[in-house]
């Protein structure tokens, strides 16, 4: 048994192997990434557990919780792209922003 688990650490070398949180959402925070776990039964049973990550040394990450390889998409935090001063509809504030408007076109200072 254990000649079988020293060949396969040979054939699939590790970098790191690191633990983390299964948040209540179904994300999990490693390496400047968010990866979300794919929104399955058995993964809804994971939450608030601890995932093993594994990253090779080829930069492929790997997601395990319960003994089990997890399906995830990664949605990496340095791509996030905001534009400042965009205008969004929103529900509760569109009253808001259809009073401060006319203020805005006016010239008249912020408060």
């Amino acid at each position: 048994m254990q000649r079988l688990a020293h060949e396969r650490r040979a054939l699939f070398p590790t970098l790191a192997t690191e633990t983390r949180r299964i948040t209540a959402q179904l994300t999990v925070n490693y390496t400047r990434g968010l990866y979300v776990l794919e929104d399955t039964v058995a993964n809804r049973r994971l939450r608030g557990a601890t995932a093993l990550i594994r990253e090779a040394v080829d930069g492929t990450v790997a997601i395990h919780g319960n003994g089990h390889t997890l399906p995830y998409r990664l949605h990496p935090r340095d791509q996030a792209q905001l534009v400042p001063g965009v205008v969004v509809e929103h529900q509760h504030l569109d009253g808001v922003f259809a009073w401060i408007a006319p203020s805005r076109a006016n010239g008249t200072p912020r408060a």
